[in-house]
């Protein structure tokens, strides 16, 4: 059976929206046409047709019962789509502000890492002159030789101390040849503090290593 829109008398069908009568529940009407009438903006839930629109009867209990579910139903879904409308504009501002704190992590892990790398190379800047200066103290004590127990000297000038521990130093080397066979010391002085009864140890500095070497 077919049906005809009471508005524009052209049937309805499945491709063409339409709502019928809350009222007899018999008579249909192209949405598009109830948009063009005046007044009947946002009415399809409610709509009716003109035989009970005019009609002097009440309107059916069931019919009242079937325009609050259908008006309520409309504003149910309405509150849907706005609440789903909010949240997914919240989930946006949410996941910009974690996207923005992950980057500012992500900053200051770099930021991190490079101070560790240069702290790092600062600890091995450490270490090598460290290593360096070791390198150099030894090198420094190869060249010298310590003397100890050597009588300490009576002269009352330092220049006189000074001959008097480079003749201990001859005698010393007298058992192994002559004093001029050796290399001589550029400097001589004695460790420490002078105290009565105690004999400071004397160091002898030589040029390099090989001097320092008596054989």
């Amino acid at each position: 059976m077919v049906v005809h829109c009471s508005l524009c008398a052209t049937a309805v069908t499945s491709s063409t929206p339409s709502v019928k009568c809350v009222v007899c529940d018999k008579k249909y009407a192209h949405i598009k046409c109830l948009d063009t009438v005046s007044g009947a903006s946002n009415i399809e839930s409610s709509w009716t047709c003109n035989t009970c629109s005019t009609s002097d009867s009440p309107i059916p209990l069931s019919a009242i019962e079937q325009i609050i579910e259908k008006q309520s139903n409309k504003l149910k879904t309405e509150l849907k789509l706005e609440l789903a409308q909010v949240i997914s504009e919240k989930f946006q501002q949410i996941s910009y502000r974690i996207q923005v704190v992950e980057d500012n992590l992500e900053k200051l892990q770099s930021e991190l890492n490079l101070i560790k790398n240069k702290d790092d190379i600062a600890c091995d800047i450490d270490n090598v002159t460290n290593m360096v200066s070791e390198i150099n103290d030894r090198m420094d004590r190869s060249r010298n030789v310590i003397l100890f127990n050597v009588p300490e000297s009576s002269g009352r000038l330092p220049e006189d101390r000074v001959k008097e521990d480079l003749q201990h130093f001859c005698e010393i080397l007298n058992p192994l040849g002559s004093f001029d066979s050796f290399p001589k010391p550029k400097k001589i002085l004695r460790l420490g503090i002078a105290k009565p009864n105690v004999m400071r140890p004397i160091k002898l500095f030589f040029e390099n290593s090989d001097e320092a070497m008596i054989k």
